[in-house]
Order: structure tokens, then C-alpha cells, then sequence
């Protein structure tokens, strides 16, 4: 089964207003899209063009666009309804790393455009088309394949590529002094990283701790910070965490077999007191032996003399 749409172009409908896509490549450029979000966790938003589509006809015509390098591309949009006589602009956003040599060959493009009926306008149009080639139904429509060309101004996107490391390095280096006095301090008071140096604030009091992943992102100056540098820290926030609870099971660990050594202090009784107190109770006073001895003796004498 072919994934191609089986077309019947002998009349055009789609007219587009290039022949090919041009994209520049300049620090204006880059500037211009540094707020939009990456494309991937690796690339920016370097440069964008538009290109317009023209519906050529008086009926209703889906349109999409297909890429050889989808990872590089964000299109805007990529299925869309254009109006009878009417047109449609479509923005290319181009990612991918800064001063990266382009291989502009194998950046291809397809757009098609096919005549739909009026009852399915509002259809899902990857459904549609998918219907449409999977059941191989001969449609009017056209189809354009364009070649992505590149202009880059290489001197100024090194710079900016360099620039962005140095400050880079920079602010790691800032960041691991501030992230080693952080720790030094937390180890020779015995508390969290996360604690606040006065004793009389809650450490519940979310504003008034410092975070390890707070500081990294402060640091950077509302710098864009890239999802993997996201997770890097939360890795880093989830292993200092787990540090932490292992310090305070030992530490209560260490609390709980002071507190039993000194219960069983109180319950322990020398064997030299044992031995002081117990004799005395054990053995009979010589003394009141022998009164008893005497007083027994005197009445069996008395007694001896009565019988005589």
C-alpha cells in the first residue's frame, strides 16, 4: 500500500509563493526567538521563514506539510483548511545547535493540498488524509517538494556560541563555591542544607529556605533554563534529601542507644553495695544469741534445783 496520496493533478489548485525555503542565520534572529521553547532539551530556535499557500479554487482544500528532518522543525501549522480563494501563511521555525554546520541537502519538504467536500471541513485532518491512503482514493490535489536553503553569518554566531559558554563556566564556578559553603556550613552545625540560620523560623517556612535547585536557577539571572538542567537539579535537590534522612536515622539511631545506656545505669546496682547491704540482713547479731543462750541456761539450772 502506498503512503503516497494517489492525486489527480491535471488541474492546479495550490499555488505557494516560493520556490524554495531561504533561512538566515544571525544574532538578531536568535534574539528574536530566544523565548520560545526548545525544540529538544540539546537544540534552540535559531532562525524561521514563511511561506503562503493560496487555495486556487472555490471549494475547501486540506493542506499539509511533511519534512525529512521533523527534529529540526516546527511548523505552524502542519494541517490546516484553506478557504476557497483563500490563503494560508505557514511559519517554519528552524532548531538546532548554535554554529552548527547545516547540511542543507537533506532538509526537504512536502507540501499537498487536496479538494475535500464542504461535510468534512471540520474532519480530523491526519484522519482524513490517513483515509484517503489507506483506502488509495484518487484525489484533485497538488503536491511541492522544496529544498531548505541556508544563509548563516558564522563570525557572529561563534561569538555567541563562545560568549554562551564563558558565561556558562562562569556561573558554574560561582555556583559550586556557593554550593560547597552551603555544605560545609550545613555539616558543622549538624542541619539541613535546607534550614534557615535562625533558630526561631520555621523550617516549614518554604520562603525562607535556601534550595539547592532555587539557587542553581537564581544564579543564572532568568537565564532560559533547558529541561535536562531541570532534572539535573532535581536529581541533585532528591540526593541531598536522601542524605539528609540518612543523617538524621543515624543520629536517632545514636539518640536512642544513649538514652537505653542510661536507663540501664539507674537499673544497675554495684556488687560492692549488693555485698553491704545484704549481709547484714542475712546473718543474726552474736550479741542477742547469747542473751538467749544465758536466759536459757539460768531457767534450765532453776528448774534442776526445784526438782531436787
Amino acid at each position: 500500500m502506498s503512503k503516497d496520496l494517489i492525486l489527480d493533478v491535471s488541474k492546479e489548485i495550490i499555488k505557494l509563493d516560493k520556490t524554495e525555503l531561504n533561512f538566515t542565520i544571525n544574532s538578531e534572529m536568535i534574539s528574536k526567538l530566544s523565548s520560545l521553547t526548545s525544540h529538544s532539551i540539546h537544540l534552540k530556535p535559531l532562525t524561521e521563514t514563511e511561506i503562503t499557500a493560496t487555495n486556487l479554487t472555490s471549494e475547501y482544500v486540506a493542506f499539509r506539510v511533511k519534512t525529512t528532518k521533523k527534529e529540526n522543525y516546527t511548523v505552524q501549522p502542519n494541517h490546516c483548511i484553506i478557504n476557497p480563494n483563500g490563503t494560508q501563511i505557514i511559519k517554519i521555525i528552524y532548531f538546532d545547535k548554535p554554529g552548527h554546520k547545516i547540511k542543507s541537502k537533506e532538509h526537504k519538504f512536502r507540501f499537498e493540498g487536496i479538494i475535500i467536500p464542504e461535510n468534512q471541513k471540520n474532519d480530523n485532518l491526519k484522519e482524513l488524509f490517513k483515509n484517503y491512503i489507506e483506502k488509495e482514493i484518487k484525489v484533485q490535489g497538488n503536491s511541492f517538494r522544496l529544498l531548505a536553503k541556508f544563509t548563516q553569518e558564522e563570525n557572529v554566531i561563534e561569538n555567541i556560541d563562545n560568549n554562551t559558554n564563558n558565561n556558562n563556566n562562569n556561573k558554574l564556578d560561582i555556583i559550586k563555591e556557593e554550593e560547597k559553603e552551603i555544605i560545609r556550613t550545613s555539616t558543622m552545625s549538624n542541619t539541613s542544607v535546607y534550614s534557615v540560620p535562625d533558630e526561631s523560623e520555621s523550617i516549614s517556612e518554604e520562603n525562607n529556605n535556601v534550595r539547592l535547585s532555587d539557587l542553581l536557577i537564581n544564579n543564572k539571572k532568568n537565564e532560559e533554563v533547558t529541561d535536562k538542567e531541570k532534572l539535573e537539579n532535581l536529581k541533585m535537590e532528591y540526593n541531598q534529601l536522601k542524605e539528609e534522612v540518612e543523617n538524621l536515622k543515624k543520629n536517632e539511631e545514636a539518640l536512642n542507644k544513649k538514652i537505653r545506656n542510661e536507663k540501664n545505669k539507674k537499673n544497675i546496682v554495684p556488687q560492692s553495695e549488693k555485698f553491704r547491704f545484704n549481709v547484714p540482713e542475712n546473718n543474726e547479731k552474736p550479741f542477742s544469741r547469747n542473751i538467749l543462750i544465758g536466759i536459757f541456761a539460768f531457767s534450765a539450772l532453776i528448774g534442776f534445783c526445784l526438782i531436787k
